[in-house]
């Protein structure tokens, strides 16, 4: 047999023994060497159930609210305390409610209006008398501060015949029972004729008139309006 093949067959008997060594070596000393590495699983923490709170213990004292003292007494010594209500509180009936006041009678509307004098108003046979003034008769005159003698009293029926012009009127009704000749308060589309006569100076107030009455007097005499200025038609 040629050297050469006495070195392979002497190579092949090594590696076999190699193989067999390390093969033995596995097995002998390390047994857990060429096993798969195992993953350490961790095991399910056990289920804890819950805890039941505990009831609260029955009490068998007294209930709260009885053993709230009574409140301490405050009042001063010099005033009465308030009385100690006794036995079951017993509701009341509410107080009826007011009745609501009476509506004011509605002014009754007067139409086709002719003036009979400065206070008296005629529409058919209806007569009406402006309440809260006095006037001049229609013949009477007055005399001016420098002499001027004039119809004072016609002046003033003219002035209110111009006013009204045949418009109708709304005057208070008559109280239930009251003589048809008695003083109503009488306004044209919002203006009282009364209180207009006397701010232009036509009359007087009546006793018992509105204090709007009196001041509107005061200033027509202050500015010399109707029978308080000049004479009726002058220039100079």
């Amino acid at each position: 047999m040629s050297s050469r093949a006495l070195f392979l067959v002497a190579t092949v008997i090594a590696t076999v023994w190699l193989g067999a060594g390390v093969w033995l070596w596995q097995a002998l000393i390390n047994p857990w060497a060429g096993m798969p590495e195992q993953v350490a699983v961790q095991a399910p923490a056990p289920e804890q159930k819950a805890t039941p709170m505990p009831e609260p213990q029955q009490s068998l004292q007294t209930p709260v609210f009885e053993k709230i003292k009574p409140s301490r007494n405050v009042t001063p010594p010099d005033t009465l305390p308030w009385p100690t209500p006794q036995g079951l509180v017993e509701r009341l009936p509410a107080d009826p409610l007011p009745l609501p006041p009476p509506e004011p009678p509605k002014a009754k509307q007067i139409t086709r209006v002719v003036v009979e004098d400065a206070r008296t108003l005629i529409s058919g046979d209806e007569t009406i008398r402006i309440a809260g003034i006095e006037t001049r008769n229609a013949d009477e005159r007055c005399r001016d501060a420098d002499g001027y003698d004039w119809p004072c009293g016609q002046a003033a029926i003219t002035e209110l015949r111009m006013l009204v012009r045949g418009r109708s009127v709304d005057c208070a009704p008559l109280p239930e029972g009251a003589p048809a000749e008695t003083p109503r308060r009488c306004d044209l589309a919002g203006t009282d004729l009364a209180e207009w006569l006397l701010r232009q100076g036509w009359g007087t107030p009546a006793p018992g008139a509105p204090e709007a009455y009196r001041e509107a007097h005061e200033e027509a005499r202050k500015e010399k309006r109707g029978e308080y200025g000049k004479a009726w038609g002058r220039t100079d």
